[in-house]
């Protein structure tokens, strides 16, 4: 149904809209002509006798806008007054809409209720919820807490599942068994002046980080090829373990060559070792037509190493090198 706005307009010439864009049969005063004119759709025509077919009178078919009923037109339309709208004919020849004041439309309602609304809507005013998990908040949008579980010991986890926390169900483990040697926080080192009084026991205390040390001998031929036969000692001050030996060939062009080394080892008291206290089984260090070699497997290999043992350095064949070092990799008790 076209509104008031739309079937009786008002105006200067200047300002009157084409009459194609109009609903037919709309009406426009031109105030600065003091004139009637009306759409026919496709151009602006005098509303006047001659436009009403004759006789001196506007046509009683056309689509007044008129404040109450008239038995003598037949396409009237009557603005009548509502909740939202009242009608003001008191000027003539002029009907006026008026918007009631604090009426809402509908799709203004739910603004009312927003943060920054005339009316917000508080949290807690709000009816209790059901149990759905529709609003629960997610990885992907805020939203409300899950429900509780009634476990005491569970937590919130970041995937929205109320969780037991490592190392199974019930409460968790005292707090000082996670600094403990094997704990998932185990102090490493205690710095002195931090502790006030009293005593660590030793059990509570987590093993040291491991010492890896590296012992060994050079044999030089002096430029020459060394030649075979015992080459030094020397002398281990603290326990440990051998875990792998490194040959290098390390004169300045670090020649390629062979060379076959025995390892030897007594006690001080003993001293010095022969033969007879090989540690090396058939797994003897060996360059093989090479400038480097290493054995971390120590196959048949005696590698315990007590305090003050004394180790011996026999070469058991060489051929074009001179000058060779012999490491071995040990990790002190």
């Amino acid at each position: 149904m076209p509104t008031v706005p739309d079937i009786h307009r008002r105006g200067t010439r200047a300002t009157q809209p084409a009459a194609t864009t109009v609903t037919i049969g709309t009406l426009y005063f031109v105030t600065d002509e003091n004139v009637t004119e009306r759409s026919n759709g496709t151009a602006w025509e005098s509303f006047s006798a001659a436009a009403a077919g004759g006789g001196g009178a506007a046509p009683l078919t056309a689509p007044y806008l008129v404040a109450a009923s008239d038995a003598a037109l037949s396409a009237e339309r009557v603005a009548t007054n509502s909740g939202t709208v009242t009608w003001d004919f008191s000027t003539p020849g002029q009907a006026t809409a008026h918007v009631v004041d604090g009426v809402v439309r509908p799709e203004e309602h739910a603004m009312l209720h927003e943060t920054g609304g005339s009316d917000p809507l508080a949290l807690d005013r709000l009816a209790p919820p059901t149990d759905t998990t529709a609003l629960n908040a997610s990885a992907a949008a805020h939203g409300l807490l899950p429900k509780l579980p009634g476990t005491p010991s569970t937590y919130l986890d970041g995937t929205g599942a109320w969780t037991a926390p490592g190392g199974g169900g019930g409460a968790p483990a005292a707090h000082h068994a996670s600094h403990e040697t094997g704990g998932a926080d185990a102090i490493v080192a205690l710095v002195a002046s931090v502790i006030a009084t009293g005593t660590i026991a030793p059990a509570r205390l987590p093993a040291p980080a491991p010492r890896i040390v590296a012992v060994g001998l050079v044999i030089d031929g002096g430029g020459s090829v060394i030649t075979t036969g015992v080459k030094g000692f020397l002398r281990v001050p603290f326990a440990c373990t051998i875990t792998g030996v490194t040959l290098l060939s390390t004169d300045a062009a670090a020649t390629a060559g062979s060379i076959v080394v025995d390892i030897w080892k007594d006690t001080f008291a003993n001293y010095p070792p022969t033969v007879a206290d090989t540690i090396t089984a058939s797994a003897k260090p060996t360059l093989s037509s090479a400038n480097k070699s290493e054995n971390t497997t120590l196959i048949g290999w005696t590698t315990v190493i007590a305090a003050g043992d004394v180790l011996g350095f026999n070469v058991d064949s060489a051929a074009l090198v001179t000058r060779v070092g012999v490491t071995l990799t040990v990790q002190a008790s």
